[in-house]
C-alpha cells in the first residue's frame, strides 16, 4: 500500500502540469477563435457599409442630374471605383476567413 501511494503521490504534480498545460491550450484556442470572430466581423461590417456607398455612387452615375447630388459625376466616378476595388479585396479576405474557419471546424 505504501508504494502505490509513492507512486500516486509521485504522479500529483505531473498530472497537475498536464492539466495546467491543456488550460492554457484551450485558453490559446478560445483567443485565437475571438481573435477570428472579431476580424470577420469587422471585415463584414466594412463590406457593408462599401456596399451601400457603392449603390449611392452608382444612383448618382445614373441620375447626374437630381438637385441633391453634390458630387460630380468625375468625382462619383473615382470613388466609385476606389470603392469597388476595396470591396473586391475585402471579399477576397473575407473568403480566406471563411474557408479558414471552416477548415477549423471540420
Amino acid at each position: 500500500m505504501a508504494d502505490e501511494r509513492t507512486v500516486v503521490a509521485g504522479s500529483g504534480p505531473k498530472v497537475r502540469e498536464q492539466k495546467r498545460l491543456e488550460a492554457e491550450s484551450r485558453q490559446s484556442r478560445f483567443r485565437a477563435k475571438q481573435e477570428f470572430e472579431r476580424n470577420l466581423f469587422t471585415i463584414e461590417q466594412r463590406i457593408q457599409e462599401l456596399e451601400v456607398r457603392q449603390k449611392e455612387l452608382t444612383s448618382v452615375l445614373e441620375e447626374p442630374d437630381r438637385s441633391e447630388n453634390t458630387l460630380r459625376p468625375a468625382e462619383a466616378s473615382r470613388e466609385l471605383t476606389s470603392v469597388t476595388q476595396e470591396l473586391e479585396a475585402l471579399s477576397v479576405q473575407w473568403e480566406r476567413l471563411v474557408d479558414i474557419g471552416q477548415d477549423n471546424v471540420a
